[in-house]
Order: structure tokens, then sequence, then C-alpha cells
């Protein structure tokens, strides 16, 4: 039984499903009502599809009447309002109609036409969604390039950004488009490299038309959209997001934790950032003042790892369970037996009880194959697998910064700060 929750029984009602099976029906439908071409413009264009599936697979339908009210009416066509039904569901796995719902998927009218669920119903076949993985073959990609069938080259270094849809909690919806526009135009006055660096924009829902040409026409830049949702949807094993509570949100139950998630794990995970030197993370919230220089390639000439933004501090009284990081940095230091490299940051770790440091990484530049080592990609593992990030809402920025202390020496470390490169946050 589907019940949509703007729907109601009214009054009491019998034990539905064991009418239905003395009955032996495989459908009980709601009231009929139409589909206006009209309102919803291609709508008509399923009369052509129904006919050729018809003709080309040799069905005899079996039932004419319902086929016949199709083509009743020249601009609207018949539909049960599916927001209550009930379905035998052993029927909708029969081998005909799931090849009628193969058809149906692959003419893509539905996301062209909007094509209702209620219509289909006519013709046995319902919605199926198919689920995605995190391998690259997967990720969605739309690029500027694409957009106008040209090629292009990616370039050493790659700009990054993250923006939530505006699906998602109406609560808190928001688009973040506009303001995407204006930091990237502003990268174009603000950053000295000739406007040869990619930008990519990971991104969960998908924008409209108006969101991205405005994009692509504002810089010379190759600019790729890669949607992301099946990443924000995946947790760490064992993990049980319905049972468990979040100490801390923001825009959702577990929104925040999955953009933390991201940015310190599964970002370099993706092939697509493999191809890169050099990745800057740029917020959407932030940007560049003034006229900043080349930095990839001060970052190269100096052999940097990581271009550090301004130092931090996570509170525990703020994040409870902040400070139990340090318990897991110190059993993964001594079983590893690792040296960290960095020992006056790791001492910071540790040197205030009820706080830690951190490097705000709303901006940060970062070597993509440091992230790739496999010490680093072993403590990634470690963190993972203590379901930190999600218990107690452990930061990337946080994070970020033990990863640099355990593998990293102050000279592969540049900070804005010292180098005078203007910039603010949030602004």
């Amino acid at each position: 039984m589907r019940l949509d929750d703007d729907s109601q029984l009214l009054e009491p009602w019998p034990n539905v499903f064991e009418i239905m099976a003395k009955k032996r029906a495989i459908y009980m439908a709601n009231h009929k009502v139409f589909d206006y071409e009209y309102i919803l413009p291609g709508i008509l264009r399923i009369r052509n599809f129904t006919t050729e599936y018809i003709l080309q697979n040799k069905i005899v339908p079996q039932n004419p009447t319902m086929i016949a009210d199709m083509f009743l009416k020249p601009q609207d066509i018949p539909v049960i309002y599916n927001n209550f039904e009930i379905v035998e569901t052993s029927f909708m796995q029969r081998n005909d109609i799931r090849h009628f719902i193969n058809a149906v998927d692959e003419t893509h009218y539905i996301f062209l036409y909007r094509w209702a669920l209620r219509i289909r119903q006519h013709y046995r076949a319902p919605a199926e969604f198919i689920t995605t993985t995190s391998d690259d073959k997967h990720l969605i990609i739309f690029s500027k390039f694409h957009s106008s069938d040209q090629i292009s080259n990616h370039s050493l270094d790659v700009i990054i950004f993250l923006v939530a849809s505006y699906s998602g909690d109406v609560r808190t919806a928001f688009n973040p488009y506009p303001r995407l526009h204006k930091r990237i135009a502003q990268l174009g006055q603000r950053l000295n490299d000739n406007n040869v660096t990619d930008i990519i924009i990971f991104h969960t829902g998908y924008p409209f038309r108006a969101d991205y040409v405005p994009i692509f026409d504002v810089t010379p830049r190759h600019v790729e959209f890669v949607n992301v949702d099946h990443l924000f949807n995946k947790f760490p094993r064992g993990f049980e997001p319905h049972r468990r509570e979040p100490t801390w949100s923001q825009r959702g139950k577990w929104n925040y934790h999955h953009m933390c998630y991201f940015w310190f794990k599964q970002v370099f995970e993706l092939k697509i950032l493999h191809r890169y030197r050099y990745m800057m993370r740029l917020d959407d919230d932030s940007q560049l003042l003034e006229s900043w220089p080349n930095v990839f390639e001060i970052m190269a000439k100096k052999r940097a790892i990581y271009m550090a933004n301004q130092k931090e501090t996570d509170f525990e009284i703020i994040l409870r369970g902040t400070t139990i990081v340090r318990d897991l940095l110190t059993i993964y230091v001594n079983k590893s037996r690792i040296v960290p490299q960095n020992p006056t940051m790791f001492a910071e770790i540790y040197k205030r009880r009820w706080e830690v440091p951190v490097f705000w990484n709303n901006f940060e530049i970062i070597e993509t194959s440091f992230m790739r080592r496999n010490e680093v990609i072993d403590f990634i593992h470690t963190v993972d697998e203590s379901q930190g990030i999600f218990l107690y809402r452990w930061g990337d920025a946080l994070l970020r910064f033990i990863t640099l202390a355990l593998f990293t020496n102050e000279s592969q470390i540049l900070h804005r700060v010292q180098l005078n490169f203007t910039y603010c946050h949030p602004c």
C-alpha cells in the first residue's frame, strides 16, 4: 500500500489486504482524474510511445477499455490518482512488466516531460530507482566544455567548491549558486594564475540552467559540475544513522558531518582529483581579498605540501567528544610506532585540557599525492573505523591539523597569514 503523507483514510477501513487476496486482485485503484497537455507539455507523447511499444512487442492489451481511454480526448490523458494504491509486488517483478519499465526508463521521458507515476499504472509500470556507487565511473559530471561540445585538457592544479542543493531540508533551503557566481568572478580578478586553473564544483542535487550558465559565462576557466549525492548517503561501516542522534547538527541530522567526512576522506578517493597536483579548497562563503599571486607556483617552488589558513580552536564545551580524538591518536601512534614529523604541532594537540587546535580550512591548498600516501591513508581509515566524525562531529579542520602534525614537517607547510594574503570568512 502506498499512502502519501498528505493523504489519509477517513473512518474505519476493513482489512484491505485480505480483501485483495480473497478476490485475487492485483491492484486497488484510487479515483480517476486527468493530466493535461497545456499544463504538462509533452504528456501526450506517451500515446506514441505506447503504440510503438505494443506493435514492436506484439502485445495484446489485457484491458482494451483503459487503452482506448488514453486516446479518447485530444488534449488530456486519464490517470489513476495514486497517492493511495495497493499493488501486488510479485506482479511488478514479472519479466514483461520489467521489460516495459526498462523501455520507459530508456526514453528519459519521466525527466524530460514529467510523465507521472499514476499515468504509467495503466501499463503496470512503477517508478524505478537506480543505486549509484562511489566509484568514479558513476559520477555524473557536467562541464563547461561538455555544454558547448568543446574539448579541454585539464590544468595542473584545481580549485574546488562544495555546495549544498536547495533540495533537501526545505526549512533551511537556499540557492547557493548566485553567491558562487560572484566568488568565481572574483577569482578572475584576484588570483593571478592567468585564469588557467580548473574549477570543480561538487554539489548535491542539480543546478538549473539558470544556475550554471552564468557561472560558465563569467570565467574562461574550465568548470566541471560533479554530483556527489551518493557520497552524502554513506556512513562508516557499522554506524547506525537512524538509531544514533548527533551531538551537534546543522541543516539536517547528519549533513554537516557528511561535509566533514567528504573533505577529510572522500574527496581524495575520487580519481577525478588524482589528475591534479595541488587542490585549493575555497568555500562559497569565503573570498580572496585584494590581489593574490599564483599560489600554486609558490607552493611548487617551495616544495610545500600544505598552505594553511589561520589557526583556530575547537572546544570540548561546544563539541562534546572533541578531546576524545586524543585517545585515538595516542593509541594509533603507539600501535603504529610513528614518530610525528612535526613535534611542535603534535604537542599543541595535548597542550590544553578542553580544547584542540585546528587550521580553519574553509581555505586550504594541499598536495593531492600527499593524501594518497600509504601512511596517510592508514590514518584516515583508522579515523573512519572509529566513527568519530559522526559520533562526536570531529571536524575536517581538526583532523587535517592532526594529519599534518603526523606526516609533514614545518618547512612543508606555508601559512597564508605569514604570506600576507588577505582573506575573509564568512563574507
